[in-house]
């Protein structure tokens, strides 16, 4: 009899520190939780844009070239609300472009022009729209310039410099070349006469020497080419 009770005494005994060791890690699993939560939290502020009741919040974007941009809003030293990009990439953690938030229409922002090598951020301005160009690489601007199209299959960029000249970009070959439109060739066509002509300028196809131009005002015989 005596024996018994010892035995049920040391059950007891065992039955107790195991409910008190599950106790300690649900509580410790709870302390880690809560933690993660807050960490979250923290790189998911939301900021109302100054002028608007729109908001800007952290965003992720998946590159090509395993690379991956995110957007996401903070205060500067001046206490301004800002958006930052940072590319992520092998060894690569930097912030490469941040703008001040004012009215959604002028901040800066991704709308998916992504290339193989590049990327691009823009900031839309009245009829234009700005945009930058940046190496995946080496994180260094390439070019930027107003937008008129962005041929994303052809990764090709046809823009305008600070100086409202006509460039093509091709993010494959790397090379920046100056468009030329044959205006005496091509006058003779009413759709020509348009005074922002420039603006309607696309890529029709591209073969192995040569890029072929377009305007989406005219009829497809409306076409020139430069040589790659």
């Amino acid at each position: 009899m005596k024996k018994l009770i010892q035995i049920l005494i040391i059950l007891f005994l065992i039955s107790s520190c195991g409910r008190s060791l599950t106790k300690d890690k649900t509580t410790e699993t709870a302390i880690i939780n809560d933690n993660h939560k807050s960490k979250e939290q923290l790189n998911n502020e939301v900021f109302l844009y100054d002028e608007s009741n729109d908001t800007v919040k952290k965003n992720t974007f998946f590159l090509k070239s395993n690379f991956k941009l995110i957007v996401f809003p903070t205060r500067n030293e001046e206490n301004d609300n800002q958006i930052n990009f940072a590319l992520l990439g092998k060894n690569i953690d930097t912030i490469i472009k941040y703008d001040v938030i004012s009215t959604k229409k002028n901040t800066a922002y991704f709308d998916g022009s992504d290339f193989s090598n590049f990327f691009a951020i823009k900031q839309s301005g009245g009829a234009n729209t700005k945009f930058w160009l940046f190496d995946k690489t080496n994180r260094i601007q390439s070019i930027n310039g107003l937008q008129v199209k962005f041929d994303l299959k052809n990764e090709l960029i046809i823009y305008k410099d600070d100086n409202y000249n006509l460039f093509l970009f091709d993010c494959n070959s790397r090379k920046n070349i100056p468009i030329n439109i044959p205006f005496n060739e091509l006058k003779k066509y009413d759709c020509m006469k348009y005074g922002n002509i420039e603006n309607e300028i696309d890529i029709k196809k591209v073969s192995d020497h040569f890029y072929y131009f377009r305007f989406n005002i005219c009829d497809s015989v409306v076409s020139f080419r430069i040589r790659k």
